[in-house]
């Protein structure tokens, strides 16, 4: 009887790494015609980035909750300057341009959102895509880390009402 069990045991860990592969496979073959496409649609050779000037509206708002002209304006409404530098004191110092540094920021931000999407996505190295997101999000707080921080004071049981009475008149 613990022998049938050990086999029956046995039989299973065997599926079990065998689903594994098939999943690691489908995976990275998602991976690879996602790349494909990207290469495809939005000519990304010889390590080209995306040109976000090409999508449709409807495809720049799936991927970046705003269309191409919003992002215009939202980067220059945020002073952005045209050009973002990083790493500026160093030899490995380079720059993009503003809306394609706020689109690796929103499409970051985004839930589902691994680097090695982004990657392949804008064909631009995953640890590069994470110093132009750590150096945006510093770049924001810098500039607007009075209006985004925490602020505990705003909580008192007047404003709460407030803010109720507000959402409530909201969902009307």
């Amino acid at each position: 009887m613990a022998s049938e069990h050990l086999a029956m045991l046995y039989a299973l860990e065997q599926y079990s790494n065998i689903v594994d592969e098939i999943e690691d496979e489908q995976r990275n073959n998602s991976l690879l015609a996602r790349l494909e496409y990207n290469e495809a649609v939005h000519a990304l050779h010889d390590r080209q980035t995306l040109d976000i000037t090409s999508l449709e509206d409807n495809v720049c708002k799936m991927l970046f909750r705003f269309t191409y002209v919003e992002l215009v304006a939202v980067s220059r409404e945020l002073g952005f300057p045209q050009l973002v530098v990083f790493r500026g004191d160093s030899r490995q110092a380079f720059s993009l341009d503003r809306y394609l540094t706020l689109a690796i920021m929103l499409r970051r931000l985004a839930y589902p959102s691994r680097l090695v999407d982004l990657e392949l996505l804008f064909n631009i190295n995953y640890s590069t895509i994470g110093v132009v997101f750590n150096h945006m999000l510093e770049l924001l707080y810098h500039n607007y880390g009075n209006g985004i921080r925490f602020n505990e004071k705003h909580l008192n049981r007047m404003n709460l009402i407030r803010f109720a009475d507000a959402t409530r008149r909201k969902g009307k």
